[in-house]
């Protein structure tokens, strides 16, 4: 019994370990429009987060929400 409880919990951990974090996100433009990017993914998204989103020679800040 306890064998099969152990294989359980480390398999429901291993399952979520493996989950993608997706969000759809969008930035304000200059004109204060809002400008919408699509789904951000993973390493992507967390750098997108912490330095902007480079669309030319400008950053901006983004907004995601998660699902």
């Amino acid at each position: 019994m306890k064998k099969a409880t152990i294989f359980i919990i480390a398999a429901v951990g291993f399952t979520f370990a493996s989950c993608k974090k997706c969000e759809e996100c969008h930035y304000d433009d200059a004109d204060g429009n809002e400008a919408e990017i699509g789904e951000i993914c993973d390493e992507e998204l967390e750098d997108a987060e912490a330095n902007g989103y480079a669309v030319g020679d400008t950053t901006y800040t983004i907004h995601c929400e998660e699902h």
